[in-house]
């Protein structure tokens, strides 16, 4: 999925179902293909406890979070892109 975003809803819920969606889809075309969402590792509103890990506070309003996005059923594996001379 590379990084997926939806700075509409920062609460997280459009990108989390839209993840759940396709990525249940891809594995009814292929159950033993390995998906990942492939994030840069920020943590969302609703996970007020990490966010002050994230590098800045614009990181939170992605609608992105590492912990939940990587808890769908059919996502096999979590990885992290970072960027640290950006960050």
């Amino acid at each position: 999925m590379n990084e997926p975003r939806c700075i509409s809803d920062p609460s997280g819920d459009t990108l989390q179902d839209w993840i759940e969606e396709m990525s249940a889809f891809v594995k009814t075309i292929d159950k033993n293909h390995l998906l990942t969402v492939g994030l840069e590792g920020f943590y969302g509103l609703k996970n007020p406890k990490r966010l002050a890990v994230n590098p800045e506070l614009w990181a939170s309003s992605l609608g992105s979070d590492f912990v939940r996005n990587s808890k769908v059923p059919a996502i096999d594996f979590a990885s992290v892109h970072i960027y640290p001379d950006h960050w």
